[in-house]
Order: structure tokens, then C-alpha cells, then sequence
């Protein structure tokens, strides 16, 4: 796990590559000019697909640790009716 310190250093390594490249846009305009996303985006991009490739393989060993809500009640509409 990266902390929250080492994301944000590659964030502004990130930042000052781009800029480099693009220097008369700004930051949102130089990842979509370069097409690449923000660094916290790649990274829940990657958590989400690992996370997916652990729901559908049973063999992975992470699957066993992972609990599913079968009962499909929302809890917030429990904690309303309290």
C-alpha cells in the first residue's frame, strides 16, 4: 500500500512531467491533452480491478476473506425506520 505522503509526491511528479510536456494548459487539461488519468484515479481504477478479479475466481486465495450481502436490504432505509 502506498501512504497518503507517497501518493502525493507521484501526484506532483505527475504534475510536473505533464507540465513539462504542456506547459500553456493546466493541470486537468494536460492528462486529458496526454490522455492518462489522475494519479488517485489510476489507483482506484486498479484497486476496483483486482477487487473484481478476487469476486470472480473462487481459487484466488483472497476469496474466502470477502463477504457478500446477499439480503440486498438497504441499510439506510433500516436506520430510517428507527
Amino acid at each position: 500500500m502506498l501512504s497518503d505522503t507517497d501518493m502525493g509526491k507521484l501526484e506532483k511528479v505527475q504534475h510536473a512531467a505533464t507540465r513539462v510536456m504542456l506547459p500553456h494548459l493546466d493541470y486537468e487539461e494536460r492528462l486529458q491533452a496526454v490522455d492518462i488519468p489522475t494519479f488517485q484515479t489510476f489507483l482506484l481504477d486498479i484497486r476496483e480491478i483486482h477487487f473484481y478479479k478476487i469476486v470472480v475466481d473462487v481459487s484466488h486465495p483472497l476469496y474466502n476473506r470477502i463477504t457478500f450481502n446477499y439480503c440486498r436490504v438497504s441499510y439506510r432505509k433500516i436506520a430510517k425506520a428507527f
